[in-house]
């Protein structure tokens, strides 16, 4: 076998190999309803029977209901079936949960767990001690989903079926979960969004007491009136319902506005701001005369004459000429290599109409071109040379100013 054809088999072995296994590994269940029937007992029962549907990728062994009970509740006729599978339920008590555990098959010898499958689970039940009587009104108050489910219930569709539905009050919590309610005859009918995993929705209903048994056995005796108190829970859970939500949209729009408060500072604070001002600005030269001029008429210190440049005159005016292009920076040629790391250098632009200067500018150029070597003018060597007394002596008469440095 060549090199190319062992790579390739590796290649499709590695691929195959990863592909079941993913297949092997890929295994997740969902619940897309419940719907289910609540059936109030004149002694206080209440009957519930839930039907769930599950979905399954993959292998299961089967799935539990929690089912949260306290104090003296107890869940009686317990019955479970399913369609798509075969069951084989156990119940047990723990934590203040009772727990149907339902073990699903996909044979009759109940030997085979279930793999892919679309499963619609029955749990038949009764509720002891579940329904509050009060002095006025009966209570039922019941988590159609509760917080102790593992997936989001994809919709919830609920019957809740009494002897009459005069004198009935309902609240369904939170209401944001409600898609709708209506009546139906004695029946309320409750359709419900998806419910996320690890919260509720539940059902909140007075009852006038004429529709059960003067003693209701199964039920919870409360010596008290219960409206007022259960109207009062009501509204103060829709107020903080009501405060939450202005408040996520007070936090909404600050975050918004916190979004744009930079974009804010920059166009308030941020840019240079437009003027009508059209003068020169203050940056500019003030004037458009030459620099020597300018030092003639100005300068620091006493001894400083009005009318005549000084040497910071002389180095403004070589600068000037070096901007008009009069004077040129230049590389040290080959022959005067001995300078090339130590020097600057000046060349006089013979391209230049020097007639176009000034006398003074002029003068400034004839100076210069006395200290020129093959045609470059050296500054350091400029500045060496009028350490010499007589040649700074000529160079002042020359220029015409009164000290030399």
């Amino acid at each position: 076998m060549d090199k190319k054809h062992f790579i390739s088999l590796t290649l499709l072995f590695l691929l195959t190999f990863s592909v079941f296994s993913t297949a092997a590994f890929a295994k997740d269940y969902s619940i897309p309803s419940i719907d289910m029937d609540l059936f109030p007992q004149s002694d206080g029962t209440l009957h519930v029977k839930e039907v769930i549907h599950y979905s399954f990728t993959g292998t299961y062994n089967g799935i539990y209901r929690d089912i949260p009970i306290s104090g003296n509740q107890q869940l009686k006729n317990i019955k479970v079936s399913a369609q798509g599978a075969y069951a084989e339920p156990t119940v047990s008590y723990s934590g203040g949960m009772e727990r149907i555990k339902i073990y699903l098959y996909s044979n009759s010898q109940k030997t085979t767990p279930i793999t892919d499958k679309d499963v619609t689970v029955t749990i038949e039940y009764d509720f002891l001690h579940g329904i509050k009587f009060y002095n006025d009104v009966a209570e039922l108050q019941y988590e159609m989903v509760g917080t102790q489910w593992d997936k989001d219930i994809g919709a919830v569709n609920a019957n809740i079926h009494l002897k009459s539905s005069s004198g009935v009050q309902y609240w369904l919590n939170p209401p944001y979960f409600a898609e709708n309610s209506s009546w139906s005859g004695n029946t309320l009918n409750v359709v419900g969004k998806t419910v996320p995993s690890g919260d509720f929705f539940e059902l909140r209903m007075v009852i006038p007491k004429s529709q059960f048994a003067a003693n209701p056995t199964n039920g919870v005796i409360i010596n008290q009136d219960g409206l007022s108190q259960i109207e009062k829970i009501q509204n103060d859970y829709q107020n903080e319902l009501n405060f939450k939500s202005t408040l996520y949209s007070v936090l909404a729009v600050l975050f918004l506005l916190a979004c744009f408060i930079p974009l804010l500072i920059y166009f308030r604070y941020g840019r240079e701001p437009k003027i009508s001002y059209q003068a020169e600005y203050e940056r500019d030269v003030p004037t458009d005369d030459l620099p020597a001029v300018v030092n003639a008429i100005s300068g620091k210190g006493l001894g400083k004459k009005i009318g005549e440049p000084d040497m910071d005159g002389f180095r403004a005016t070589i600068m000037d000429l070096i901007d008009r292009k009069h004077l040129l920076i230049q590389d040290i040629p080959q022959t005067l290599e001995k300078d090339k790391d130590r020097s600057v250098s000046l060349k006089v632009n013979e391209e230049k109409n020097l007639d176009e200067l000034t006398n003074f500018e002029y003068d400034t150029i004839t100076i210069l071109k006395k200290f020129e070597e093959d045609g470059v003018i050296n500054l350091d060597n400029l500045k060496n040379d009028l350490k010499d007394r007589n040649l700074a002596q000529s160079f002042k008469e020359s220029y015409g100013i009164g000290e030399v440095i």
